[in-house]
């Protein structure tokens, strides 16, 4: 059964190249729901309180890509020069199918930490 599960996605350095999500598979999908990925959603919020960071990615803008529908497999693309400052983000990833009406189900979840720029 599709469940909700739970990635960190360790740290990286503020301003740094974030390496993305490649190529990853929401196991079960597929054979628990009978319906194809059409769209996945990455919104990351940070824990900072009042002005904390907040990036919103989505394969319909370009952010990610379906890599193949019927197997539920998405990438999340890199991103050079991330553009979110130092804090702990909590990430979550929407999955949208194309039932009729679509079901929206957050079926990944987890952690990134952006760090401090070394300095010389």
């Amino acid at each position: 059964m599709a469940t909700l599960t739970t990635y960190n996605l360790g740290s990286i350095v503020e301003g740094d190249t974030w390496a993305g999500i490649s190529s990853y598979h929401i196991t079960h999908a597929a054979q628990d729901y009978g319906t194809n990925l059409v769209q996945v959603n990455m919104t990351l919020k940070g824990r900072a309180g009042m002005g904390a960071g907040y990036l919103y990615l989505s394969s319909a803008t370009g952010d990610g890509t379906i890599n193949n529908a019927g197997n539920w497999t998405f990438t999340i693309n890199h991103i050079h020069d991330f553009p979110l400052p130092k804090d702990t983000y909590d990430y979550a990833i929407e999955t949208i199918d194309n039932a009729s009406p679509a079901h929206h189900r957050v079926l990944l979840k987890g952690t990134l930490i952006v760090t401090d720029p070394i300095t010389p």
